[in-house]
């Protein structure tokens, strides 16, 4: 655009040639409406100025915007003033400038000619006006112009978003979470810190087997005797709403500026938005553990340590941001040891990036030091509690998965679709260092932790990690599309058009489907614990004078105390009894009858579905079932009470020598196999208590054409087999139907009874096999004639 000089007034003061007279309404920025008030002019009074003679002096100045978003001065001087005309109308047209930075921007004969000008003063009799300033400067919003990145963006409307994401974020992550009962975790910090307080005593050495300090514990506890589980919940729901909003500042203060000046707030809404509504991040906020707390502070110290702007990442005095930075990673810290496989990245980062801007005391003083030294302190006064804790978990195998493949790529395709996204806003950035060293090597650092440490059940935990540094290329990759969106929609109200509509109920079909699959993979995700609420009344009532209790699942110690103390409540990890340890000294107490009440379901872990399943075949001699209840995942709750009297002492084999499975509290492994695949846990059966077979819950099995086996997958010692079996009468004239005895050696191969046996439809039959080559065997179970009928597996008992 070329030089547009001021022409001398022809026709009239306060006119330019050929433009129609100046508006009574001043345009300065923020001031839009101000002159309603004919008592207060809202023109730029003239007063004695050196740059002008005496007729300048009288004229009148106004600044006006025009909608090609520059800034240009209509006046009727006596003289014209080419450098000022010229500074302001080559302004880029990316939008307004406020009235310091562009006299600034102005040579020195310009701003000594505007320094001769008033104008109202708007702070001091407009409180609202000054307040949006300050606001506006403060997170650097674009004005409400067009042409801009996101039109129309303003204070209001930036609090109504994050409004929006405030409550979305705790609705989701609190309104199903009242579902699910407590499960070991939960139960154990709670705890820990109860008892902290409460008996002042350790609860079970917590440090020694806990992947954190007792700063969790010690907020899980208070929170539970102030509200009970319910409130955890709260707290936990509370640290998912500072996760997306930490997730959004992150973003907001990483990425580049745009044209204008103005943060990518866009993008970072975006990226909150990703952390608010993926499952991962929804199931962690329904649960009390401490991976919440770790992850707030982290993403919030993380935050802290992207400059403001670029223009600061040379400040040498960040001290009120490396401080707090270096205190919220520490709490990170203390929240779960896990957070400090990035310190040593992180730190070395920014000991390289002081030394290249002579900002490296500064970053040593004020971050580097401070939280080297509080985990230095902290390992001295805990370093034995985390050597036992290292060693531990060198062996600690219980959440270990055997399928890789399934927990971090087949169940976790949220997070690979997320990375694609990402490697968009990647290739838009991938000349920023900062920005593509941050986001790639936070996410690079967790999987490289992944790849090191054993796969298992709880990467979906870890996986928020990946979201955070992820979500911002993903921010920034999605808002072009959103800001067509907005400019879309920007004439839809109160009437939009026919295409508004369309595409709008297509992007609210989306949105909705997206979400509710969310919510539902967030849902599967927490229940994979077993779920005792169902069952809380009856053991409640069945423990009630109750002094010593068996469980096989850590949660039931929660419910249980202070009425009874945790000493009491026997879990499936560590138990002595008369000199014996381990599965000896259960089996021993439960043939004394030692407990007066022992309640099994699903199990905590590996040890607590061995326990159920080794003194299954004991507790039905020697206790007595009085309740069952599914858990959830078809498990069970059985409640048992010690059998009165005396009590023969039942066979050799159920001691030692045998195997026994019933069914009352699922499965347990059972299910059916099609003639060309793979046996199936729970496949093609359910347990049945309709049909029962000495007071005990029967397996019930729909054999079809393609699928007549059912078996069970466990390596046994055997030289005997006896099943327990019942078939459903077809009609009143059913023959006998033959059955097989089957099983597969250590080397798979195949041996069976010969298929002479035979079941009477309507009668509980005895079968048993006694094995021509007892020894190892890898597979065992039942071949039923091929044809359709529903059979009923009452006990099986192998022998060795």
């Amino acid at each position: 655009m070329g030089k547009r000089k001021f022409q001398p007034a022809g026709n009239a003061p306060g006119r330019v040639a050929g433009r129609s007279p100046a508006p009574s309404k001043n345009s300065y920025p923020n001031s839009k409406g101000i002159n309603k008030s004919p008592s207060r002019p809202n023109n730029l009074a003239a007063r004695p100025n050196p740059a002008y003679t005496g007729a300048a002096q009288s004229t009148t100045t106004t600044l006006t915007r025009q909608t090609t978003s520059q800034v240009r001065l209509s006046a009727a001087p006596a003289r014209p003033n080419p450098a000022f005309d010229a500074a302001v109308l080559q302004r880029p047209a990316h939008g307004t400038i406020g009235l310091e930075q562009m006299t600034q921007e102005l040579p020195r004969v310009s701003r000594e000619a505007l320094a001769g000008f008033t104008y109202p003063r708007l702070d001091s009799h407009y409180p609202s006006v000054k307040i949006q300033r300050v606001v506006r400067e403060a997170l650097a919003l674009p004005p409400k112009t067009a042409g801009t990145a996101w039109p129309g963006l303003s204070v209001r409307r930036v609090g109504a978003g994050l409004l929006f994401l405030v409550v979305v974020t705790f609705l989701l992550r609190l309104s199903l979470a009242g579902m699910q009962s407590a499960y070991m975790d939960e139960s154990s910090f709670i705890l820990t810190g109860r008892y902290l307080f409460e008996q002042q005593a350790i609860y079970a050495g917590a440090l020694n087997w806990s992947y954190g300090s007792y700063l969790w514990p010690v907020i899980a506890g208070l929170s539970a005797m102030a509200g009970g589980l319910e409130m955890v919940r709260v707290f936990t729901a509370l640290c998912g709403v500072l996760m997306v909003l930490a997730t959004g500042l992150f973003t907001a203060r990483l990425l580049p500026r745009r044209p204008g000046g103005e943060r990518n707030w866009g993008a970072a809404f975006l990226a909150s938005l990703v952390m608010a509504l993926l499952p991962t991040a929804i199931g962690l906020g329904r649960f009390g553990t401490y991976d919440n707390l770790a992850g707030v502070a982290f993403m919030g110290g993380l935050a802290l340590l992207i400059p403001a702007s670029g223009s600061e990442s040379n400040r040498r005095n960040r001290r009120f941001e490396l401080l707090p930075a270096a205190l919220l990673l520490f709490v990170a810290f203390l929240a779960k040891y896990l957070d400090a496989i990035y310190f040593p990245v992180i730190c070395l980062a920014l000991i390289g990036v002081g030394w290249k801007t002579r900002n490296l005391r500064s970053n040593l003083t004020w971050f580097v030091g401070p939280l080297s030294l509080a985990c230095f302190l902290y390992f001295m006064l805990f370093s034995r509690e985390l050597l036992n804790l290292l060693a531990f978990s060198t062996s600690y195998e219980d959440l270990a998965s055997p399928q890789p493949w399934r927990e971090y790529v087949a169940e976790r395709l949220e997070i690979w679709a997320l990375a694609i996204v990402a490697a968009f806003g990647l290739w838009q950035v991938r000349r920023n260092k900062l920005v593509a060293g941050v986001c790639v090597g936070g996410a690079f650092v967790m999987v490289a932790f992944q790849a090191v440490a054993r796969p298992d059940f709880d990467y979906w935990k870890h996986s928020i990690y990946l979201i955070f540094f992820l979500a911002p290329l993903a921010g920034l990759a999605l808002a072009p599309l959103a800001a067509r969106l907005v400019n879309f929609y920007r004439t839809a109200w109160p009437r939009p058009n026919r295409h508004q509509v369309f595409v709008g109920l297509i992007l609210a079909g989306i949105s909705l489907g997206f979400l509710f699959m969310s919510v539902r993979e967030s849902q599967k995700l927490v229940s994979f614990y077993p779920n005792l609420k169902p069952s809380l009344g009856a053991i409640q009532e069945h423990t009630a004078q109750a002094k010593k209790v068996l469980t096989n699942d850590g949660a039931l110690r929660f419910y249980l105390y202070p009425r009874i103390l945790t000493e009491f409540v026997t879990d499936p990890f560590f138990f002595q009894y008369q000199g014996k340890e381990g599965m000896t000294a259960y089996k021993a107490a439960v043939t004394d009858r030692y407990f007066d009440t022992v309640v099994l379901a699903e199990g905590s872990g590996p040890q607590g579905r061995q326990l159920r399943e080794e003194l299954t075949g004991l507790l039905s001699h020697y206790y007595r079932p009085v309740y069952a209840s599914p858990a959830g995942n078809d498990s069970q709750v059985m409640i048992y009470r010690p059998v009165a009297g005396e009590v023969s002492a039942p066979a050799a084999s159920l001691l030692a020598n045998s195997k026994v499975y019933l069914f009352d509290a699922g499965h347990s492994g059972w299910g059916g196999q099609p003639e060309n695949g793979e046996l199936k846990p729970g496949g093609q059966v359910k347990v049945s208590r309709t049909r029962l077979y000495q007071d005990h819950a029967t397996l019930e099995f729909q054999a079809t054409a393609d699928t007549s086996i059912l078996g069970v997958k466990e390596k046994l010692e055997i030289r005997q087999v006896k099943f327990w079996v019942y078939i459903e009468p077809a009609s009143q004239e059913s023959g006998p139907v033959p059955v097989g005895i089957f099983g597969f050696d250590a080397n798979w191969g195949w041996h069976d009874d010969g298929f002479k046996q035979t079941v009477t439809p309507g009668e509980w039959t005895e079968l048993t096999w006694d094995l021509k080559a007892p020894g190892q065997y890898n597979e065992i179970g039942l071949k039923f004639a091929g044809k359709p009928l529903t059979a009923y597996l009452g006990k099986v008992i192998a022998i060795s």
